[in-house]
């Protein structure tokens, strides 16, 4: 099984996080956001990793150089299915694919691993809340109203 990673874009909306490194870098738990899908992919066996980059593709490279790449070079002009078409010679046997910047689980590749379908989708709650204990950021609590109307009843909404 080979699994297409798809990371071209540059992920403007983390500046200035992303003024020097591709979107995939950034980090979450203290963890790349890449190096979460390929610790899930390579608990499951999956080592045959492509990469389809754009924005600072050779950071990658450098990290990564057992990936095979393919270099959307056009990628502030298009979409992601673009991004994955780059690769579409690396679709000759099954593969799964997912986005840089998603974070998942071991335990959603070996379902996606165990699927027979011809074409499924790996989904599986309560990844937040595992991000969240292992990041102890405090949750913030939301502050009840206090109005009150006469007699000492609630005011309405």
């Amino acid at each position: 099984m080979r699994a297409i990673i798809i990371g071209a874009g540059r992920g403007s909306r983390l500046m200035p996080t992303t003024a020097d490194t591709p979107k995939c870098f950034a980090e979450v738990a203290g963890q790349r956001m890449l190096d979460w899908a390929v610790d899930a992919f390579r608990q499951n066996g999956v080592t045959d990793i492509a990469f389809i980059g754009g924005y600072r593709i050779e950071t990658v490279q450098e990290a990564h150089p057992e990936f095979t790449f393919r270099h959307n070079v056009d990628w502030p002009n298009n979409n992601i299915l673009a991004s994955l078409m780059y690769a579409e010679d690396l679709m000759d046997e099954p593969f799964m694919c997912c986005y840089s910047d998603v974070l998942f689980t071991p335990a959603i590749v070996d379902g996606m691993l165990r699927n027979t379908d011809d074409i499924a989708l790996g989904r599986r709650h309560g990844m937040a809340d595992a991000i969240r204990t292992s990041n102890r950021t405090p949750q913030r609590r939301r502050r009840k109203s206090n109005r009150r109307g006469r007699r000492g009843h609630s005011a309405p909404p």
